[in-house]
């Protein structure tokens, strides 16, 4: 026993220094492949998120347009540019012999903060005149931005009356034009969990047409 206490045998400096860079070198190996799995979650998570929130914006826009009614005569498109579209309603009441109700929708994308509006402006008289304060104002779609250059909004007409090619419109569509919308084309990249349109993100487009485009009807030209 007293031999063992009287023992200085252990372990020199340069060993404890060897046993330290290789134990460095273990640690650094597992915090880059912990890293790695944690970036490879984030990336799914947020790419997830991206697609969910993409799709349930262009079925929302969709459904929006799809409202889209004439007033009377004329165009059921109101006013048409790259990042704003507006467009009638006619709302029905409780009462079914009673007159509808016209709305001004107004489809919106906000650039700053990345989202998609739709606000709504109750109409009296003929032609309406639109109330100042909007009845509704709700997000449509989060965290989106432009694909590209790419517009928010895109307009469609067709070539010859009795043929199915179209064609884009210039936007802003000139007054002129707006009885020649057929479609409306969506499009946008929804950016999911990252700020950044090249990571994480997806892109939807949707060619929507409109209720005046009966596809039915051999004459394909819009009617009101």
């Amino acid at each position: 026993m007293s031999r063992l206490r009287n023992d200085q045998g252990g372990f020199t400096l340069i060993e404890l220094l060897v046993t330290m860079a290789v134990g460095m070198i273990v640690m650094a190996g597992i915090l880059g492949l912990l890293d790695m799995t944690l970036r490879g979650s984030a990336s799914s998570l947020g790419r997830t998120q991206a697609v969910r929130e993409g799709r349930g914006t262009i079925d929302r826009v969709g459904q929006e347009l799809r409202l889209a009614s004439c007033p009377d005569v004329g165009s059921a498109v109101i006013s048409a540019d790259a990042d704003t579209v507006s467009y009638y309603v006619s709302r029905p009441l409780a009462n079914y012999q009673a007159t509808p109700v016209v709305e001004r929708h107004t489809l919106a994308y906000n650039a700053a903060n990345g989202t998609i509006w739709l606000t709504v402006s109750p109409g009296t008289g003929t032609p309406p005149t639109w109330s100042a304060t909007p009845s509704r104002r709700t997000v449509l779609g989060t965290g989106l931005s432009r694909t590209g250059t790419t517009p928010i909004f895109q307009y469609l007409s067709y070539d010859a009356p009795d043929a199915p090619a179209t064609s884009l419109i210039t936007a802003p569509v000139a007054a002129a034009s707006l009885t020649t919308i057929a479609q409306v084309r969506v499009s946008f990249t929804a950016l999911g969990a990252y700020p950044n349109a090249n990571r994480g993100s997806s892109r939807f487009q949707s060619d929507i047409a409109l209720r005046t485009d009966d596809p039915s009807d051999e004459d394909n030209t819009p009617e009101c």
